[in-house]
């Protein structure tokens, strides 16, 4: 009985052997992104500003938000594709689907709570 299972598993071990040779050895990138450094500022004197320095110069913060970043982009993003569909759902008329029935509901239902 071992010897069987040696055998299936001897049988199954030259093809994985195969198969992890093919991989390509790239080296492993950092996260970090290093054009965000700021060259001009040494990271014993300023660790917050010598690894985001570049990308604090280049980025405008909106004056109505205290951050900005990728999630608070993606929120943005999010909230007018959101708003475009339930207005698209709103505007279907008479021969609406019972999607843009629903979607319809749910934009007459914010717009009616928020002016009372």
């Amino acid at each position: 009985m071992k010897l069987r299972y040696l055998l299936v598993v001897a049988a199954l071990m030259p093809p994985a052997f195969v198969a992890a040779k093919g991989v390509s050895a790239e080296p492993l990138v950092s996260g970090i992104g290093r054009a965000n450094f700021d060259p001009t500022i040494r990271f014993q004197d300023d660790l917050y500003h010598a690894v985001n320095g570049a990308w604090l110069a280049r980025t405008k913060i909106p004056a109505d938000r205290a951050d900005y970043g990728a999630f608070t982009a993606l929120t943005e993003q999010a909230e007018k594709d959101v708003r475009a569909i339930i207005e698209g759902c709103a505007a279907a008329g008479p021969n609406a689907t019972d999607s843009e029935k629903k979607g319809s509901a749910t934009f007459t239902h914010r717009t009616w709570t928020r002016r009372g």
